[in-house]
Parts: C-alpha cells; structure tokens; sequence
C-alpha cells in the first residue's frame, strides 16, 4: 500500500490573516453604507472629517486591530497549546485536548462575537463629542 505523506499543519497565522479581512471587510461595507445612506449622519461624519476628526479614524482602526489580535491570541491560546505539544511530539494532556477540542469548535462564534463587542465598544466610545480639541475655543 502506498503511504500517503501527511501535510504540514498550518499555523494559527491564516486564522488572524482571515479576521482582519473580515475586519476590513466589515469596515469598507459600513463606509460604503454610510457614503450611500441619505441620512443627517453622513452630513455630521463629513462635517467631523472636516474639522480634522479624520485623525481619528486610523487611530480607531489601528486600536481596534492590536486589541482583535491581543484578543484572538487569548482566544486560540489552547489551540496553540495542543498544536505545540502535538508538533513537539509529546502526547497532549486529556484537558488541553477537550480544551482546545471545544475552542476549536466555537472558534467562529466566539471570535465574530469578540469582534461585534470591540466595534460596537470602539464605535460607542468614538462617537462621544471628540471635537472638542479640534474646536477653536471662543470661551
């Protein structure tokens, strides 16, 4: 019988490659709805932009980014336990293994999940009046 060679594993590293896309995906769909949505918001985000408030936006997006990640590293933390102890050649733990067994398993929902709240978060926090240092104050 032939033996049929086994791949390498792949790393955890696609999985973050595909939550930014998710996350820049998400983000450019929330432009372009706000871009063609007739709504006073639009006015009020092109008014805050012209204010100098587009500063914000990177600082946001990059925010949002480096927590995803801290998050996602938390997230797959037992999956990448397991994955080393098995690439290492020991024989994993009875708990790492249902550990990461069921993190694995909720990994879409726990992660999508995680992302909604750190929008949502982010969005709630940014649109508290930051004008208020682009503002000529007039006393």
């Amino acid at each position: 019988m032939l033996e049929k060679k086994l791949s390498k594993p792949a790393g955890l590293s696609q999985l973050y490659l595909r939550n930014y896309a998710a996350n820049l995906a998400g983000n450019f769909i929330i432009i372009l709805l706000n871009f063609f949505t007739p709504l006073a918001v639009y006015d009020d985000w092109k008014t805050f932009h012209a204010k100098g408030g587009w500063i914000m936006i990177p600082i946001i997006i990059f925010t949002i980014f480096t927590v995803a990640t801290g998050l996602q590293y938390l997230i797959q933390r037992p999956i990448s336990i397991a994955l080393r102890q098995i690439r290492s050649g020991k024989e994993p733990d009875r708990a790492v293994l249902k550990t990461a067994g069921r993190r694995l398993l909720n990994l879409p929902f726990v992660l999508g999940l995680a992302n909604l709240s750190l929008w949502v978060v982010f969005t709630s926090i940014s649109t508290v009046d930051i004008s208020f240092p682009f503002s000529s104050y007039t006393g």
